[in-house]
């Protein structure tokens, strides 16, 4: 019997040892994993602090007012060239450039905020930027005409909450491949005569680029695509607001242009100005011209497979609000409401060269007395099912 008690009284015991080694592993274990966890915490907080180069760590004097701004190109271009792939930072305050900053490296050039984070570039131009995986945000630039920043042989640029004034063109790409352009700014004081020109510049061939969340204001074309030198495609607008230029949307040779959510609104003569384009799709927008100077609200010339659908289209006086010309074939107006507020002229105008364009169930509203009326030139034009058509 008492044999019995002593076999359970050793295994009561070596259960006793076991928990007690147990619980002390544990103990050490967590607290191996706490060391561990905080030690990789603070390297990463040390790496991600080392990320921020300031400018007023390279001589940068931060101006009040333009009287007492200094010339801070020498301090900033310095901080870019001897940070490769960092973070330039910019306090807030004036600061003034004497020559174009160029950005390389693979550096992001960061501001406090776009309404107080100002540089002024007195000869020109501001930004020029020609090496892939440049980031830019939250800047104010005021120029002396030029161009805000260029974009040349460049991928994966990212333009984020940026405002430009006073300058010939806002934004300009060349031959610049997946551009991110968001929360641009391009306004003018209504107390000085415009001086900006063009809102966002496409040269050469620019493919796969992003226009979203933006404003341009007060411009002679807000977005001008020229592929003279090679043809773009793929640029993609999204919730932007182009008013008060004279021309909208200017495209002369492109595949691949997409519009959605859009307002172009207030155009002096021409909302779309669109040439020798294929797969311009646009949906969901409002889109109005003045129509002055035998204007129209959208002009196709020499396009196909284009694409209107959803949209409120409207021209004040206009010689049309669609111009179809030039042997445009395969484009498609459905389901939009299409209105010519003054003018006595047909609503489309479609030359005998263009075929096979499409125009159903769209509601047309004429002048005030009149009914509307489609000028087509070619019957292989399909035309029906139009809501208001005489």
């Amino acid at each position: 019997m008492m044999e019995k008690y002593k076999i359970i009284i050793r295994c009561l015991g070596i259960i006793v040892i076991c928990t007690m080694i147990f619980c002390l592993f544990q103990g050490f274990t967590n607290k191996c994993a706490n060391y561990l966890k905080q030690s990789f915490a603070s390297n990463q907080q040390s790496q991600s602090s080392n990320q921020y180069i300031s400018i007023l760590d390279y001589g940068a004097v931060v101006g009040t007012s333009w009287q007492n701004a200094k010339d801070n190109y020498i301090a900033i271009q310095k901080a870019i060239d001897n940070n490769p792939g960092r973070q330039i930072f910019i306090p807030k305050g004036l600061y003034i450039i004497s020559k174009t900053l160029e950005l390389k490296n693979n550096v992001s050039l960061i501001g406090e905020h776009r309404s107080s984070t100002v540089i002024k570039a007195v000869n020109g131009g501001a930004l020029l930027i020609k090496d892939g995986g440049i980031s830019i945000r939250d800047l104010f630039i005021y120029g002396d005409g030029g161009v805000g920043i260029t974009v040349t042989n460049a991928r994966g640029t990212s333009l984020t909450d940026v405002q430009l004034q006073n300058v010939d063109i806002g934004i300009k790409l060349i031959n610049s491949w997946n551009t991110k352009i968001s929360n641009l700014d391009i306004t003018i004081n209504p107390n000085q005569f415009p001086k900006v020109a063009k809102g966002l510049v496409l040269e050469g061939q620019c493919v796969n680029n992003h226009l979203l969340n933006s404003q341009i204001t007060a411009t002679e074309v807000g977005v001008d695509i020229n592929s003279s030198k090679g043809r773009s495609e793929g640029l993609m607008m999204s919730n932007v607001l182009i008013s008060a230029a004279k021309t909208g949307l200017k495209c002369d040779g492109m595949l691949s242009l997409q519009l959605s959510n859009c307002i172009i609104d207030l155009c002096e003569n021409l909302a779309f100005d669109i040439n020798n384009t294929g797969g311009l799709l646009v949906s969901n927008c409002w889109i109005a011209s003045q129509g002055k100077v035998n204007g129209n609200a959208v002009k196709l010339s020499s396009c196909w497979d284009s694409h209107f659908s959803s949209n409120n289209i409207k021209c004040d006086r206009g010689k049309s609000v669609f111009l179809i010309d030039k042997g445009s074939n395969r484009n498609v107006i459905m389901n939009n409401t299409i209105e010519l507020v003054e003018a006595k002229n047909p609503i489309f105008i479609l030359d005998k060269n263009s075929s096979e364009n499409m125009i159903r169930y769209n509601n047309l509203k004429p002048a005030k007395g009149f009914k509307a009326s489609i000028a087509n030139g070619n019957l292989e034009n399909s035309i029906s099912d139009n809501v208001g058509l005489k």
